[in-house]
């Protein structure tokens, strides 16, 4: 209560500042009445950011961007200035400045392997696929005679790579294979690379997905198709592997995981903190709504439509709008802060009797029990913590104190822990970093951080009850009492329970493609039979599955989320 009552005292003297401010302070305004903000670019994305700077400028007369060009990889210009953006490649900014910057993806490059549509064993090659391994081949230097499905198949394969940069890289990366592989008259000018296919039946080529689709038609180039990776080599296209029947199935596909990292290359928006200026806040959203229809003639691929939403809630809950005032507005300001203050007075009562209320339930060993099924629709997310995508939840205690637990998503699918391994109290912990590692059996798990700070308690009574953890995700199985040192931000990242759960449905998704690829590799065929039938996943699914395929999971699923 004595806190609350200085925090009121120090509400009317902020409002007391903020209306003297208010009379007397500059905006950030030009001498003409427009607001600037200066939007830094690296040089692989100039086409984008020219037509995005005319575009956006011709739009909003009154809110200008002026753009520049960053002249060597770093971020130091863009964290300079506090309403700065940076439209970058990950190319383009150090590993090691990365973390330091707010950023979100707002469209990408796909390299793509495309071959004749009227090749004699095309309906072959669409079930089957290519593998990597069968494409590596091409580049031995005998390419007169390969057999794309079976050797009574064999015919003359012509290969051809278009001449851009970032093409070549990532095929060589793909492929695992030296530049100098690639005879140099194989490497041509998209355009000429698409006629050759086309006139060819047993030509392959790679090429950027925006050189054979044409977006404004929405239909690929006549004559070429997308040719289907075979990821796992098992001489068939798995569920998770057929993304290639239409342009929207395979960039959704792109986009939940299901194609090579090594033949993306993700566009960013990022700037020195999340956006909280009108002009920049404003800009953002331009960029994920209409910046979005200029992304294919500059040789980019558009967000597909439940990336593109997801990001533009995750803005609206994460940014805070910061608008210019003037002289005029006191008057009207004034009364909005008084009338804050009051809805604060109220604030604090309802929370008092809420948090007095949700204590109790939170240390109620019944509450938020999972079901028997791993279905996000039947296990509803407690409201007032805030969810990271590592799996983990967050609450504020009264203290300042951060408590840590783990979602029912993956509590309902580890099955019955039998082991932990905790931190101590005095650990500093930092958001990314790993800071516990759960065992069932023998076979671990090890989870990231959702925040920075330093623990101060751990809870001891997983040390001899692990299974807390799936038995009450939210109660007595959280994991860590934490001093944050970075929480304002770090919950900017995170996502309350609403949102949180519309993410897990796409998450869902990714583990049923998890298991559709592991399952024919290691013979759980249990598991294969619920993902074939169209059923649910039941709850504690891991534990019929062994170390390498924990390793499996780690590495693609765990490691994959952050």
């Amino acid at each position: 209560m004595k806190n609350r009552i200085i925090y009121l005292i120090l509400c009317f003297l902020v409002l007391g500042g903020i209306s003297q401010k208010v009379r007397g302070a500059k905006t950030s305004r030009c001498a003409d009445g427009k607001e600037n903000i200066k939007v830094f670019y690296s040089p692989d994305v100039k086409n984008l950011s020219t037509v995005w700077w005319a575009e956006f400028n011709e739009l909003s007369k009154e809110n200008q961007l002026e753009l520049i060009e960053i002249k060597e990889p770093g971020i130091s210009e863009i964290i300079d200035t506090k309403t700065g953006l940076g439209i970058v490649s990950r190319d383009f900014i150090q590993p090691e400045d990365w973390e330091a910057l707010w950023q979100i993806v707002i469209g990408r490059e796909i390299i793509v392997p495309v071959f004749n549509s009227e090749n004699t064993c095309f309906e072959a090659i669409m079930k089957q696929g290519i593998s990597p391994e069968k494409m590596k081949t091409f580049f031995s230097g005998n390419i007169n005679k390969f057999n794309l499905i079976d050797a009574k198949n064999a015919k003359e394969v012509s290969l051809y790579l278009s001449n851009d940069a970032l093409v070549l890289k990532s095929v060589e990366k793909f492929l695992a294979i030296d530049k100098n592989a690639i005879a140099q008259n194989q490497i041509v000018p998209f355009k000429e690379l698409i006629r050759q296919i086309q006139k060819d039946v047993n030509a392959i080529g790679f090429c950027k997905l925006t050189d054979v689709y044409k977006i404004d038609e929405k239909q690929f180039v006549s004559g070429v198709s997308l040719l289907p990776i075979d990821l796992n080599n098992n001489k068939k296209l798995d569920s998770f592997e057929n993304i290639y029947t239409n342009f929207d199935a395979f960039t959704r596909g792109v986009w939940v995981g299901k194609y090579p990292q090594s033949l993306i290359r993700n566009l960013y928006l990022v700037a020195g903190g999340a956006p909280k200026g009108e002009v920049q806040k404003s800009f953002v959203q331009w960029v994920l709504k209409q910046g979005q229809e200029y992304m294919n003639e500059c040789g980019f691929v558009a967000l597909v439509a439940n990336e593109k939403q997801f990001k533009l809630d995750k803005l609206a809950d994460g940014a805070e709008i910061v608008t210019t005032a003037t002289g005029n507005n006191y008057t009207i300001i004034k009364g909005i802060l008084f009338f804050i203050i009051v809805i604060l007075i109220i604030g604090f009562t309802i929370e008092a009797v809420r948090t007095h209320f949700y204590k109790k339930r939170l240390l109620s060993k019944d509450t938020f029990q999972t079901n028997e099924i791993v279905n996000n629709s039947n296990n509803p997310l407690p409201a007032g913590l805030y969810f990271d995508k590592s799996h983990m939840w967050s609450y504020m205690e009264k203290n300042g104190n951060i408590r840590l637990g783990f979602d029912s998503f993956l509590s309902g699918i580890t099955g019955d822990l039998t082991g932990i391994i905790l931190k101590r109290p005095g650990d500093t912990i930092k958001r990314g970093e790993p800071i516990v590692s759960i065992i069932q059996n023998g076979k671990k798990l090890t989870i990231k951080s959702p925040i920075s700070g330093t623990i101060t308690e751990p809870n001891q009574k997983l040390v001899k009850d692990p299974a807390l953890i799936n038995i009450a995700p939210y109660a007595d199985g959280w994991v860590y009492l934490v001093e944050p040192n970075n929480w304002l931000r770090e919950i900017q990242l995170m996502l309350m329970a609403d949102k949180f759960t519309l993410w897990l449905n796409v998450e869902y998704l990714r583990l049923k493609d998890f298991f559709a690829l592991v399952t024919p590799k290691y013979e759980a065929a249990p598991v294969l039979a619920i993902l074939q039938e169209g059923g649910e996943i039941k709850k504690g699914v891991l534990t019929d599955f062994g170390p390498k395929e924990w390793e499996e999971f780690q590495t693609h699923f765990i490691d994959g989320t952050m």
